[in-house]
């Protein structure tokens, strides 16, 4: 044996492993994370279209309110009857076209007549002609004019030669919504630059747009795009490296593709994965190569140069012929065990030499009788002798057979055979000739045996001698007994050298040919055994796709017997829409990639959806042609339910943070808003009608207050701020929430005498919203709802919530299909639904709603005639209900010199607060944020001035927040009386005010009377606190 081989193949074969590692770890990373990245980026694009067509439906939306406010008018309904100049003159003012951001306005009469037209331009705050070509599409028999009939409006796009138009067309009614109606109004806004950047601002995006006309402007986009955004309104396609553009089709008021908006984003996912994966394939090729260098070191220091110093010494002993030389032996492993077994066998030839030189002759024959397996048993078949041969063809030492049974060597369906045969035997017929079969480490062979019986005195049977020969390999047997007495032959003649070489040669050959044998039976049962236990599907099938191989776990998975899955079609398993995924994945095996993977969906024995991810490995003949697929599936169900889970949160995060700000920039335009209503009626007498439209304006903020409110509940922040209100006020309101269904029928009973409750009235009125629209939706047809409101005194002892004696209970009766018993006790787990488009949110939010106030909801149900939820609020019995009204209010003699310092970081705000306070008599200064209003708290009392009370902003954009600011102000004046304002109302520092240093809270927006209420409260608190002192003095 050449050792230069062995170094170069072992060279070689490391060289190729850790190459084929390498390619494949390249292979599986790369696929896996383009696919990844490819995913993330058209998610991205995705909600970034999405986000686009929600900004675009809201224009809409905000257009047909402004319509249906100025449609639903008294005033609009005289003056289509009477064209009254006055109303001209009083409201269709340019301030109106620019405070309600629209170009144009129509008034058509029943006829279709225009009795009013105007066309203005916000840019250049001017009339401008009016579009002439807008007037086909104002004809009696036209879509707009339809609109004129009591419950139908129109609202779109609308493409002119002009440019593209955003409509609204609403019949015009009474202020009460009531008819007949007695025409139309349209109010249109132009798509111009001013939309186009305002859409960009609110969604982040680069936009651009293109009406049907002008499709070509997009070259980019071929047929399959323009199917895509014909069939689902999307479409998305990569630019270039850096750039990738969606595509969102808008819809005219016929229905018709009008404009295609393209909104351009960054690669910023698909660039990450380009780095991501070239870091990923510089670690693995630096460790395969420190792989590959420390293997083949450790190969040449431990085997190969101990296996050359090994073979030098050994030819060196032959070269001598000296049989007294020995090898050295360093170490205790296989390399130095073996050449003690040499020196062994050396030093057994050396004192065999006399012996075979004087008994050639009787040796011959013994080696000759070693060609028949001979063993001696007792009656009970314990083997007492065997000879060399037996042990040999057992491959067996002597002393591990000697005292084991004969019939463990024996098959179990043969043992009965052999038994009856030996007990057949007696001194007249002692002998018996019969084949049968033999356990080996080779497996089962047949040995052709002569059994004697050996006999006492007596004729009992003492033992019995068993003579037998392999007949399965006679031929083989017999030639290699014959070129075992050529090599004894020359051994005899050569002496030590040649008998050394022969018998190691012989005896290596053997020894190697038995541990392969072995190692195959033992590699082919772990195999087994590794596959028939594992817990993932393991199939393997040939390339037409028929099943030749299940294992357990496949088999439970689907349902199946084994029987029932071989021969049938492995794609008959996977779902439809993931067969070409897979047999793509499956048509990629060759045999430069042996491995690949899918993940595809399919349906378990329960007929429920789950995602596997299959590894399919193929299997080569020599010609490199597929002969047969190994997929193992992994079941990723949970892994891939739990993502959508996440993802769902974190878009119901991101839309709660965004309805939290708007809500807090809502409230912060009605502060200013109601503020200056109410400084303009300081000095206006009541019985004008610029009055009484303030008035009405203040109540229509407050109304709008509530929607704020609605939007800081679904953000879920803090805890409510309550107030004592009506019941019957609550149920009103959110039946307004609800959108109207003709064929739902509503049955209000609410108690006369029922309590007020002390309750968060926006949160509340979205609880009882989401109740009555889920009755909504379990009467698909129609049906009725009732709505009731009573008083209750529930008993401490009946009941495991209540905290008081006495609640409102509100109960929401519908006539649906009810809920099934398996789901009532879930209904109030977050993310359960089942609809085939719900969150599973809204019965969660109100649950947690009802519970902040310390009240409790209950449902009852059953399948086929409807469903009841009860709500329990706490009675507010002797708590006063105020009311949102701007009263003129007074101002004690005695706070006429108080010093009020007021924070704010919105200029408006704190100039039309500031005058409040003046007009009630303050003495006023102002700041923007917290580190001003302290600096100048500090100002006041060095100067001997102090301020008696600061009034500030909890959140401001830039500086030091009010929250902040008070922790400051406490240490330097721990008597600090200050009012905390927020457009955030149900942040935690509102709700528990007093925790955080305050002595009052003022939620935006508030009227003048309720700000003043708050100076007055604090006011009268010291006062009474100064007296107390004084009379103690």
């Amino acid at each position: 044996m050449k050792l230069g081989k062995i170094r170069k193949r072992t060279l070689i074969l490391t060289i190729a492993v850790i190459s084929g590692f390498f390619l494949v770890l390249y292979a599986v990373s790369s696929a896996i994370l383009t696919q990844s990245f490819a995913h993330l980026e058209r998610r991205e694009v995705t909600e970034s279209l999405e986000r686009l067509e929600n900004v675009i439906s809201r224009e809409q939306s905000n257009l047909e309110s402004i319509a249906i406010d100025w449609s639903m008018w008294n005033d609009t309904y005289r003056f289509i009857q009477d064209r009254n100049e006055e109303y001209v003159a009083s409201n269709l003012l340019a301030e109106t076209f620019v405070s309600l951001d629209i170009n144009i306005i129509v008034f058509l009469n029943l006829s279709g007549s225009a009795v009013y037209t105007n066309v203005y331009s916000t840019d250049t705050y001017d009339d401008i002609q009016f579009p002439e070509d807008i007037m086909a599409h104002l004809a009696p028999e036209g879509l707009i004019f339809r609109s004129n009939q009591e419950e139908n409006r129109v609202t779109g796009f609308l493409n002119l030669e002009s440019g593209t138009l955003l409509i609204a067309a609403c019949p015009i009614l009474k202020s009460n919504g009531e008819g007949p109606p007695m025409g139309t109004l349209l109010m249109g806004r132009w798509l111009d630059d001013a939309m186009l950047r305002f859409m960009e601002n609110a969604t982040s995006l680069t936009l651009s747009y293109r009406t049907s006309e002008e499709l070509q402007g997009y070259l980019e986009l071929g047929e399959t795009e323009f199917s895509e955004l014909n069939s689902t309104g999307m479409t998305i396609l990569p630019l270039s490296g850096e750039i990738v553009a969606g595509y969102l089709s808008v819809k005219d008021i016929y229905g018709n593709n009008a404009l295609i908006f393209r909104a351009e984003l960054p690669r910023h996912i698909f660039q990450q994965g380009q780095i991501t994966l070239l870091y990923i394939l510089s670690s693995f090729a630096v460790v395969s190569l420190m792989l590959g260098i420390l293997t083949i070191d450790l190969l040449e220091s431990r085997i190969i140069s101990r296996l050359n110093n090994l073979e030098k010494e050994v030819v060196g002993i032959a070269s001598s012929k000296n049989p007294s030389g020995r090898v050295s032996v360093n170490g205790d492993d296989e390399i130095s065990s073996l050449a003690t077994n040499i020196n062994r066998m050396i030093e057994s030839l050396e004192h065999a030499r006399a012996y075979l030189e004087e008994s050639e002759q009787r040796y011959r024959a013994i080696v000759e009788q070693q060609t028949e397996n001979i063993c001696r048993f007792t009656p009970d078949f314990v083997i007492t002798f065997a000879n060399d041969a037996f042990c040999r063809y057992l491959n067996r030492n002597r002393e591990a057979i000697i005292g084991e049974s004969f019939l463990s060597l024996i098959p179990d369906d043969y043992k009965q055979t052999l038994i009856t045969s030996s007990r057949s035997l007696s001194p007249d017929h002692p002998t018996v000739a019969y084949d049968h079969p033999v356990t080996t480490p080779n497996g089962i062979r047949w040995m052709r045996s002569a059994q004697t019986g050996i006999f006492d005195q007596n004729g009992v049977v003492v033992e019995y001698q068993l003579v037998g020969r392999d007949v399965t390999e006679e031929k083989r047997i017999e030639s290699e007994l014959q070129k075992y007495r050529e090599h004894l032959e020359d051994l005899v003649r050569e002496r030590t050298k040649e008998l050394e070489i022969i018998n190691k040669e012989l005896q290596s050959e053997i020894a190697e040919r038995k541990r392969i044998e072995k190692d195959l039976v033992e590699s082919e049962k772990r195999y087994r055994s590794v596959v028939e236990d594992q817990t993932e599907l393991i199939v393997r099938h040939r390339p037409d796709g028929t099943i030749a191989f299940v294992n357990p776990a496949f088999c439970k998975f689907f349902g199946k017997e084994e029987r029932e899955l071989i021969g049938t079609p492995f794609l008959q398993r996977i779902a439809n829409k993931d067969r070409e995924l897979l047999g793509n994945s499956i048509g990629k095996l060759s045999p430069s990639l042996p491995v690949t993977s899918s993940e595809v969906e399919v349906l378990d024995h329960r007929g429920e959806r789950a995602w596997i991810l299959w590894t399919h490995r193929g299997i080569f003949d020599d010609d490199g042609r597929l002969i047969e697929i190994q997929s193992v599936g992994l079941n990723i169900t949970d892994r891939i339910k739990l993502m959508n889970e996440v993802i769902k949160i974190q878009k119901l995060e991101s839309i709660g943070m965004l309805a939290g700000g708007i809500a807090h920039e809502f409230n912060n335009l009605f502060t200013a808003i109601l503020s200056n209503i109410a400084l303009a009626k300081l000095n206006m007498p009541e019985n004008t009608v610029a009055y009484q439209r303030l008035t009405a304006t203040e109540r229509s903020i407050w109304t709008a207050r509530n929607l704020t409110q609605q939007l800081l509940t679904f953000s879920k922040g803090g805890e409510p701020i309550k107030e004592v209100t009506e019941v019957k006020e609550i149920i009103e309101g959110a039946l307004k929430l609800v959108p109207v269904n003709p064929s739902v029928e509503y049955d209000l009973a609410i108690d006369d005498n029922v309590s007020p409750v002390d309750v968060d009235k926006g949160q509340m009125m979205q609880v009882l919203a989401n109740i009555i629209m889920n009755a909504h939706e379990a009467m698909p047809g129609g049906g009725k709802i009732t709505i009731t409101a009573r008083n209750s005194d529930y008993n401490l002892d009946n009941s495991t919530f209540a905290i008081q004696s006495q609640y409102v209970i509100v109960s929401v009766v519908d006539s649906g299909i009810g809920i099934p018993p398996e789901n009532l006790s879930r209904i109030f787990d977050p993310f359960f639904t089942t609809k085939t488009h719900g969150k599973g949110l809204g019965l969660s939010v109100a649950h947690s709603v009802v519970k902040k106030h310390g009240g409790h909801i209950e449902v009852e149900s059953e399948i086929g005639k409807g469903t009841v939820f009860r709500i329990y609020l706490p009675a507010a019995n002797n708590k006063k209900i105020e009311t949102k009204t701007m009263e003129q209010v007074e101002t004690p003699a005695s706070t006429k010199a108080l010093r009020i310092l007021l924070m704010d970081d919105e200029e408006d705000i704190l100039e039309v607060i500031s005058e409040m306070l003046k007009q009630a008599g303050y003495e006023v200064d102002c700041s923007k944020e917290g580190r001003e209003t302290i600096e100048k708290y500090k100002r006041a009392i060095k100067e001997g001035k102090p301020f008696d009370i600061v009034i500030m902003d909890l959140i401001v954009r830039e500086g030091m927040s009010g929250k902040e600011a008070m922790k400051e102000l406490l240490e330097i004046d721990p008597n600090v009386k200050a009012i905390v304002s927020s457009g955030y109302s149900n942040d935690p520092v509102m709700a528990e005010y007093g925790r955080f240093g305050f002595s009052g809270v003022l939620p935006k927006p508030y009227s003048m009377k309720e700000l003043i209420d708050a100076v007055n409260k604090i006011t009268a608190e010291k006062m009474n606190k100064g007296k107390a002192t004084n009379e103690d003095a």
